[in-house]
């Protein structure tokens, strides 16, 4: 599943002009399919891409490449105005939550 997300990303970051809908973005799976708690499921770092038994090092680089990928300001900033409007609301209210989510594994991580 990982395989796939990393495979959209790619896709996703190429070069375009083409409007972006809600479906076009790459979420993260589970955290993207499911309306979970804030605390279910959150520890698990292969949501990211990377084993639950990484170095904490190797957890902490995937949490920071994470954290910027799905910080809303930097998002907005590289993608914003190709966003479709109609999406706009549901795409930056998800992008939020995925943040949170990341910062939860961030202080999570720290407090190991």
């Amino acid at each position: 599943m990982m395989m796939v997300y990393a495979l959209r990303w790619t896709e996703f970051l190429r070069p375009s002009d083409a409007s972006i809908s809600y479906d076009d973005i790459p979420w993260i799976p589970v955290l993207a399919e499911t309306r979970l708690g804030m605390d279910d499921g959150v520890e698990k770092f292969d949501i990211l891409g990377i084993s639950d038994h990484a170095t904490h090092e190797e957890k902490k680089q995937a949490v920071r490449a994470a954290s910027l990928r799905w910080h809303p300001d930097k998002f907005t900033q590289a993608f914003g105005r190709r966003l479709l409007e109609k999406d706009r609301g549901r795409v930056m209210e998800s992008v939020k939550l995925m943040s949170q989510r990341i910062n939860q594994l961030k202080d999570r991580l720290r407090a190991r």
